[in-house]
């Protein structure tokens, strides 16, 4: 496993492509990913920076590999979160490329999901402007929708409710025009968003209803 990482950071791009792509393919397989191995050999911090690259297949592939980490356990969520790679991923929300934004979403969804404190630190390191634009603009690609509305009905949930909840507020015109999306997770996630603002108080509950909810 240290060879592999070696090889990810390092100036042979031949086998830096190589090596990446057995990486990514070892996180993504279904039994027993050695995903403690990954760590310990110190595979993160070399996937936050492949993320900084202007190389499209490096990044996407260390997207892959950082998204399924962050879907394991909280100890495997916590490695990526503490090798800063929320303010990796937040730029990438906005790439050209619709692959990478719909791994970059996913990605941030799969850390805030894992706790409180780490859907705060998504949420006070930009998150919301890209994530809304993003929703504003729905593009062909429907995984793109769905991984966006997953993420952020992600992030208007769990107690104790988030500090800044008036950057929500844009959201709720947004939310109930994806109420008529032609797509089933589309719309479960908009109900699980708006179901989620509702519960943080009476206020989001009459500002729904304001909004034609």
């Amino acid at each position: 496993m240290e060879k592999l990482v070696a090889a990810c950071k390092g100036s042979d791009k031949v086998a830096q492509r190589a090596a990446l792509e057995q990486l990514r393919a070892l996180v993504a397989q279904e039994l027993n990913p050695p995903f403690a191995s990954v760590i310990a050999a110190g595979a993160v911090p070399v996937l936050v920076d492949l993320l900084k690259t202007q190389d499209e297949e490096l990044q996407f592939n260390a997207l892959w590999a950082l998204g399924n980490l962050a879907s394991d356990c909280s100890e495997s969520t916590a490695a990526v979160a503490q090798a800063n790679a929320v303010p990796a991923l937040i730029p990438l929300i906005s790439a050209a490329s619709e692959k990478l934004c719909e791994e970059a979403v996913w990605a941030l969804g799969n850390i805030a999901v894992d706790n409180p404190s780490f859907r705060d630190a998504v949420l006070n390191a930009g998150v919301m402007a890209p994530l809304l634009h993003l929703l504003e603009m729905p593009t062909g690609n429907r995984a793109v929708t769905r991984n966006a509305l997953w993420t952020f009905s992600i992030l208007c949930r769990g107690k104790p409710a988030p500090a800044a909840m008036e950057q929500f507020r844009p959201a709720l015109p947004l939310l109930l025009q994806l109420l008529n999306f032609i797509d089933e997770e589309v719309l479960v996630d908009s109900l699980w968003a708006l179901a989620n603002l509702a519960e943080t108080g009476s206020d989001w509950v009459r500002a729904g209803e304001a909004a034609g909810a």
